[in-house]
């Protein structure tokens, strides 16, 4: 199973090509997946643009009708601060929105995520990352 970070599913969504490209190339049908994170962060990015269509919102909306997005509960938000607690002990700082969708990864059985930004999720423990 691979996640899908928002990196990846901002750069599909606009028809990038080496985003489309590493999509037809390595991901197994029916195993990818993302989080609400990563969801909300896509769909927040399109209202910030000036200028958003509905258009654009309906095509977001069917892109993450098509795969799992993996929901923020209660037990991922205890396993970010646990994964926030280590990472500040070594002295290491992680976008909290990164922690998170590493969290409701871990949670649920997934390890990979695909993402253009890896500095933070390789600081992750039990996070493997895939870029493009």
């Amino acid at each position: 199973m691979i996640c899908l970070d928002s990196t990846f599913l901002i750069d599909f969504f606009r028809t990038e090509s080496a985003a489309v490209e590493k999509f037809k190339k390595i991901i197994p049908p029916g195993q990818v997946v993302t989080t609400a994170v990563n969801a909300a962060e896509l769909i927040m990015g399109l209202y910030d643009t000036k200028g958003v269509q509905e258009k654009q919102i309906t095509a977001a909306e069917s892109l993450l009708s098509k795969i799992t997005v993996l929901q923020l509960d209660l037990a991922a938000v205890m396993k970010a601060a646990e994964i926030k607690a280590g990472l500040m002990s070594k002295g290491s700082l992680v976008n909290d929105s990164d922690v998170l969708i590493s969290a409701i990864m871990l949670l649920s059985g997934c390890s990979t995520i695909l993402t253009r930004e890896t500095k933070d999720f390789e600081r992750i423990s039990g996070i493997r990352v895939l870029t493009y």
